[in-house]
């Protein structure tokens, strides 16, 4: 059993579970980073993305991508 929150007393879940839990968020932010990347290659750019933060979005997309698929 394990701890999920130090001020949580006595709220316990199993240990498989929370890696469960911890797996399935790291999928989500996977998909994110990927939708992420996809608006900035996608015809869509033009208008969600300023020219002038063109770098600063994808530097910081693939950056997000990168640290989501380490984890």
């Amino acid at each position: 059993m394990l701890s999920p929150c130090p001020f949580s007393k006595g709220y316990k879940i199993p240990v498989q579970q929370a890696w469960l839990q911890l797996k399935g968020f790291n999928i989500y932010r996977l998909i994110l980073a990927c939708l992420f990347l996809g608006v900035y290659y996608s015809p869509l750019s033009a208008v969600v993305i300023t020219s002038a933060y063109e770098k600063l979005y994808f530097y910081a997309s693939f950056s997000y991508f990168f640290i989501a698929l380490l984890s």
